[in-house]
Parts: C-alpha cells; structure tokens; sequence
C-alpha cells in the first residue's frame, strides 16, 4: 500500500523517506502473523491507530511526514478520505480477528468507507467547493457493497 501511495506521497509534499521504513517493518508484521507469532490484534491497532490519528488530524499527520505548507478544503477531505482506507483495513483485520468470514470482513471495511463518505459528504465536500452528490453517491454505492456482503 505503501508502494501504490508514494505518488500521493509526493504530490502533498510529504518525505518519502520518512515513509520507506514502514515497508519492511509491516513486511516482517505479517510474516510473524502468518507464523502465528503475533497477535492478531496488532494489525488492527496499527491500522486504526494512523487511521484515526490521519482522520482527526490530517494536516498535523501529514507534517509529521514531512509536508510543508498548510492543506487546502480539498486537501483536508482527501486527506481524511485516504485515513478512512486505513480504518477500514483496521475494521476488516478486526473482523478476521474476531473470526468473522471474509465476506464479513469486506463488508465491515465497505461499512467504515460509506461512513467516511457520507462524512465527506457533510462535512467537507462544500468547504472544499465541489458538489456534495459525489460523496452521497460513493457512500451509497459502498453501504449497497457492505449490506451484500455482511449478508452473506
């Protein structure tokens, strides 16, 4: 995720460096969960920790890895949106955590990303100057995914 995320990286001004180091350390996390050495509730917290800590904070987040300058409307609801992805990781990892199905654990993550885009919706769409129907749209589509999935 890392990888795929190094040009978002780069166009908020942020030091990949300053991210490489989460690569190999999340590499060796899910090589000892795969072993059975970890707890399965290490992923989760990780997730939810730098989901939540990038959801309440995103420009102070954001600084902390290496970005200069102060985020725009647009910039705090991206932001927002891309700590959602980590906190719907940590809802799914915390589902298999409690033994849920896979299809259970999708749908609990789809859950997490329709809530962060009806927040969007709310809260940030308009201060970001665009139209609040995309966001409603995205959160339906992803609660019509979550309500397949937990049914299942």
């Amino acid at each position: 995720a890392f990888v795929m995320a190094m040009p978002v990286i780069e166009a908020l001004g942020c030091d990949k460096a300053k991210c490489v180091p989460f690569i190999p350390l999340l590499l060796v996390l899910g090589k000892l969960k795969r072993a059975g050495k970890l707890s399965p509730w290490v992923g989760p917290a990780i997730s939810c920790f730098f989901g939540v800590k990038g959801y309440v904070s995103p420009s102070q987040n954001l600084r902390e890895f290496g970005m200069s300058g102060e985020l725009s409307p647009f910039g705090v609801m991206f932001a927002k949106l891309e700590a959602s992805c980590l906190l719907a990781f940590g809802a799914y990892l915390t589902a298999l955590a409690l033994d849920a199905s896979p299809s259970t654990a999708f749908g609990a993550a789809y859950a997490v990303l329709a809530a962060a885009a009806l927040l969007a919706g709310i809260v940030d769409a308009g201060a970001a100057g665009m139209s609040k129907a995309p966001m409603f749209i995205w959160a339906a589509l992803a609660s019509g995914i979550a309500y397949a999935a937990l049914g299942e």
